[in-house]
């Protein structure tokens, strides 16, 4: 370091590290010599700017189906239906007010022979 100091100007800092380039210790240099000021060893640098967000990777394979589940209990018998006296549709004791016989359509016209046609 002696040899170095006719390069540095008087009151000019320097940076002196090892191997490690994440610590060094900085020296001012006085007439034929560097005086030790402090070190840098675990300083933190000034945090920049957040950068723009990256684009979306490819979305993966679909997994494989699962295995098939437990089929499960046979449930209770349902209730028959069933046409009451009043013709509506019964289910159990419930009347659904809904007739079981449709509305009287319109009569039709007596039949002739004329109405076949012929083979």
């Amino acid at each position: 370091m002696v040899a170095d100091t006719n390069n540095v100007p008087e009151g000019k800092l320097v940076i002196i590290s090892s191997n490690d380039s994440d610590n060094g210790d900085v020296y001012i240099k006085i007439p034929n010599e560097f005086r030790y000021v402090t070190t840098l060893s675990g300083v933190q640098g000034l945090r920049g700017e957040q950068g723009i967000p990256g684009r979306d990777g490819v979305d993966g394979k679909d997994g494989r189906d699962g295995i098939d589940g437990i089929n499960g209990a046979d449930g209770a018998d349902g209730e028959t239906p069933y046409i009451g006296n009043n013709g509506h549709w019964f289910i159990g004791t419930t009347d659904t007010g809904i007739d079981a016989q449709g509305p009287q359509g319109q009569a039709g016209h007596d039949f002739t022979y004329l109405d076949f046609t012929p083979q």
